[in-house]
């Protein structure tokens, strides 16, 4: 899961590569970012 966390890194800083939209990226990383206990914010859920 932290090789996916990064890869969605990669995707948003690099526009050329990108396939999804940037704040679906954004997401995943915050979910998978929380999941793998790099950061205690727990991600949003979308409305």
């Amino acid at each position: 899961m932290t090789a996916e966390t990064d890869a969605a890194i990669v995707q948003m800083e690099d526009s050329t590569q990108r396939t999804v939209p940037r704040d679906y990226l954004h997401g995943v990383h915050d979910a998978l970012a929380w999941v793998c206990g790099h950061t205690d914010n727990k991600p949003m859920t979308p409305h």
